[in-house]
């Protein structure tokens, strides 16, 4: 509005020019003039409002704030009883978590090492079990650590690896390669430590069977006459014959070097 009212000022101030160099007025001077001391009554009005608004908005501020002051103390009880509710009930939710994972995986690392000792076939059930209750363990640690680090933090870190286009690619390939390397490295493991020549040679041998074709075993043959496969060696330390897949000589007790 005062914007207006310079503009009618100007048209004024401009009509009263004309009107002394006696030209004809192209301005309406007695608009002009009454517009100015119409707007110029309304901004009169509206700054008296405003005064009156601003007493009355300082009187309800002041009524208020002791009511604020209070409302603040109260908001911040309220936090710090909700945040120590949500950690007690992480951490049950934890608890309950290690309550029903680990006992499993005790249990199936247990028969594992037992199975495992005993070279038996079963030991690869008892693998893969074993990994699952594993991972269940894993993922309840890691979600009840994440919980309680500043995880804005950790949020706020990758966020901006993942808008770097170079560090993108890392996590991304990174995972793939992760998850590669995990699953061929279980599969090696089992590999090499069930399913192993040794391994599965001492099974069948358990088996009373001949560790190359399965074919029955007569413990005095010294080879299969089935595949002719050599049975027994002898003994570096005594020079007695031996079955050559076992560690320990059956004559003089010494551990063969591998």
């Amino acid at each position: 509005m005062q914007r207006t009212v310079n503009q009618n000022k100007q048209n004024y101030d401009l009509s009263l020019q004309e009107k002394m160099a006696g030209e004809e007025g192209i301005i309406d001077k007695n608009y002009a003039r009454g517009s100015i001391t119409t707007n110029t009554n309304q901004i009169s009005r509206l700054e008296s409002s405003n005064t009156s608004l601003a007493l009355k908005r300082d009187v309800f501020i002041s009524d208020i704030s002791p009511n604020i002051v209070t409302i603040k103390q109260s908001h911040k009880k309220a936090l710090e009883y909700y945040q120590n509710k949500r950690a007690w009930y992480k951490f049950k939710t934890f608890s309950l978590m290690l309550i029903f994972v680990l006992p499993f995986l005790l249990v199936s690392v247990f028969y594992y090492l037992k199975l495992k000792k005993k070279n038996s076939p079963y030991t690869i059930i008892l693998t893969a079990t074993t990994t699952a209750f594993t991972i269940l363990f894993l993922q309840a640690v890691l979600v009840f650590l994440y919980d309680i680090l500043p995880k804005e933090w950790i949020e706020r870190i990758f966020r901006i690896l993942k808008e770097v286009p170079f560090f993108r690619y890392i996590i991304y390939y990174g995972s793939v390669l992760l998850v590669i390397g995990f699953f061929g490295g279980l599969v090696f493991y089992i590999q090499k430590r069930v399913f192993s020549p040794t391994k599965v040679a001492i099974r069948r041998l358990k088996d009373k069977k001949y560790p190359g074709c399965s074919f029955p075993l007569d413990s005095e043959h010294s080879f299969c006459p089935d595949c002719g496969l050599q049975l027994k060696e002898e003994c570096s330390h005594c020079g007695q014959l031996k079955i050559r897949y076992l560690t320990h000589c059956p004559n003089c007790g010494n551990k063969e070097s591998q």
